[in-house]
């Protein structure tokens, strides 16, 4: 897998000082980055979709003692 970044100076340099602080390679720190960025658009995304299930209806309502009884029987 190939991947390309194009990061402008400011961009490198906070990359940089993260890198030397952790004691990791700028590739490492970029690389985390790029991947938690992934990750929280996959969270926003899920988000998105429960909101337009809940605006929809299509969702159930159960109390407390209900879920209970239905993990305890």
């Amino acid at each position: 897998m190939k991947l390309t970044l194009n990061l402008n100076e400011a961009e490198f340099a906070l990359a940089s000082k993260y890198a030397t602080q952790g004691q990791v390679s700028v590739e490492n720190i970029i690389l985390e980055s790029a991947m938690k960025s992934l990750r929280n658009a996959e969270y926003l995304s899920m988000l998105d979709r429960s909101i337009k299930q809940f605006e929809e209806g299509k969702f159930v309502v159960k109390t407390t003692e209900e879920l209970e009884k239905l993990i305890h029987g």
